[in-house]
């Protein structure tokens, strides 16, 4: 029977779909060949050709989410699903605890990898199945944790990945969990040579958390590296919020305390660079006019042509922005004149009228499609000493 389906395409397995069903005493003998056969079309997205083996079906999986990427593609979502497990079980950190004994940490260190070694990668495209809308409702909603339902294939590649036709979250951990209680996985890495695994919260200090939480973790909830070391935790007691302003408060006393006095916060480095110029280069050169090579959104043009009254112009290939504290400028000039008694209503202009720019890069094309811009300059400056800048 499956032998005429070694290599066929499309067409003839459409045919022979309709000479079946079409044949009443086939359909009599093979009631469910119909079915089998729109399978078969249903299913053949990987080439022209059918094969048993290397055709890829669809299949429904059940599991708890151990894992989740959202930030690394906007049209993409990541997660890894464990199979068997369920939202009401308790967080595997638990199972690997410096409080157990070494016996129940190593029998529950097997369990743990044995569960991660069986997980299957999914992944959710923008495409026909999802609109990019379904893609960040998903990211939003779908946590660690969460018990969900996917249906979809294996596509064949290096990875395996699982692509999702559809997800549906059964249960999410916190509605069975109590309030502030962490579904944490160990981080065991992708090999068995060097397993590492985070303690349990309350064992960790205030001051051993600083130095040994992920940088990465705290500041975008995510961590890419595949084997990371660092705790991927928060303090116990403590929200992530909390936690995270008494570490960024350790950092800015650290470099306080490496600089001395003369540390200035990193919003200041635009107008810091600007006074710099004014010490440095005649005022009648500046005047001249001042080319901000890779200038990005416009941080030093701002400074010195909005508020030092200088002609400068941004060149480079990304749009210009107006940041916070360029907004807030406007907005103390307008209280200002409010308390003068003016009578103006707040306006916002955009960047574009402020900053003047050229979107393109600063090499020896920028030379030979605007002369007159290099030569009309008096001062070409780049703050940052990188490779968008060393053709100053």
């Amino acid at each position: 029977f499956t032998s005429p389906f070694t290599c066929c395409s499309k067409t003839k397995v459409y045919v022979l779909f309709k000479i079946v069903v079409e044949d009443k005493q086939h359909m009599s003998q093979f009631p469910l060949l119909p079915i089998f056969f729109a399978l078969l079309l249903t299913n053949a997205e990987v080439g022209n050709n059918l094969s048993p083996t290397s055709l890829n079906y669809r299949r429904m999986l059940q599991g708890q989410v151990i894992r989740c990427e959202k930030k690394r593609f906007k049209n993409l979502l990541f997660f890894d699903l464990v199979i068997g497990r369920c939202v009401k079980d308790d967080s595997p950190h638990l199972l690997v605890s410096k409080e157990l004994s070494r016996e129940v940490r190593a029998s529950g260190l097997e369990e743990v990898h044995e569960w991660q070694q069986k997980s299957v990668s999914c992944v959710v495209k923008e495409g026909s199945r999802f609109s990019i809308d379904d893609v960040l409702h998903l990211k939003r909603v779908l946590h660690c944790g969460d018990e969900v339902q996917v249906q979809g294939i294996t596509e064949e590649g290096e990875n395996n990945e699982f692509l999702c036709f559809a997800v549906d979250i059964i249960a999410h951990w916190s509605d069975h969990h109590q309030p502030g209680e962490l579904f944490l996985w160990p981080n065991l890495g992708y090999t068995t040579e060097k397993q590492i695994v985070p303690v349990a919260p309350k064992l960790i200090n205030e001051e051993e958390w600083i130095k040994t939480v992920c940088k990465s973790w705290i500041n975008t909830g995510t961590c890419t590296k595949q084997s990371c070391s660092n705790l991927h935790f928060t303090i116990e007691g403590l929200t992530k919020g909390q936690a995270r302003q008494k570490w960024v408060e350790s950092r800015l006393q650290q470099r306080k305390q490496k600089n001395g006095d003369n540390a200035f916060p990193k919003y200041k480095r635009a107008s810091i660079f600007c006074e710099w110029l004014e010490r440095t280069f005649e005022k009648a050169l500046l005047q001249q006019g001042i080319l901000d090579v890779a200038g990005g959104r416009g941080d030093v043009t701002f400074e010195l042509s909005v508020k030092q009254q200088l002609r400068s112009t941004v060149i480079d290939p990304r749009p210009v922005k107006l940041s916070k504290t360029h907004c807030r400028y406007y907005k103390q000039q307008h209280k200002a004149k409010k308390k003068g008694g003016a009578q103006e209503n707040l306006k916002i202009p955009k960047a574009r009228d402020v900053i003047p720019q050229i979107t393109c890069l600063f090499d020896h094309q920028f030379l030979e499609d605007y002369p007159g811009v290099v030569e009309s300059a008096g001062v070409i400056v780049g703050m940052h000493p990188d490779e968008a800048t060393e053709a100053i």
